[in-house]
């Protein structure tokens, strides 16, 4: 079930889940309709990445090691992570619309979508629907960087 890999996804998880939990720590307590407020949804999240990651280290622990290693296996993990270590970085400063897309079009290139209608269609209406749902819909501030004065008041 395990792979010989796992210790390396699991490290991962562990160390961009606790990123995400240190970089939640800034982002500003907004009033909106959601009590817990605009770093509760990722502090949850990074929680889920930090289990995964505890699941596979104890996995790989107790799995029956190979000897053969192959590093081209993790070049998808680590491309992923820092995809999203620099949306994390960015996230205030360009804003949820620009980086968003942009974040779902890498991940889908780098595990091998390349037609490139598809990755604009997806990266482009995946954002509309969840900004959609949660700036409109559940009234969450999301950080929207350097296209906020469109929607000012």
């Amino acid at each position: 079930m395990f792979q010989r890999n796992d210790w390396v996804v699991g490290v991962l998880s562990v160390l961009l889940g606790a990123f995400v939990i240190y970089r939640s720590n800034f982002w500003e307590t907004i009033t909106s309709l959601d009590p817990a407020g605009p770093g509760a949804l990722p502090v949850i999240l990074a929680w889920g990445i930090i289990i995964i990651g505890i699941i596979h280290l104890i996995g790989f622990r107790f799995s029956p090691k190979i000897k053969k290693y192959d590093l081209q296996e993790l070049k998808p993990v680590l491309q992923i992570s820092l995809a999203s270590i620099i949306y994390i970085l960015f996230f205030e400063k360009i804003g949820y619309l620009i980086l968003t897309p942009l974040l779902i079009m890498a991940i889908m290139w780098i595990v091998q979508v390349r037609d490139r209608k598809v990755l604009i269609k997806t990266g482009v209406v995946a954002t509309a629907v969840l900004f959609s749902i949660f700036f409109f819909g559940l009234k969450v501030k999301l950080p929207l960087g350097i296209l906020e004065f469109f929607f000012e008041g």
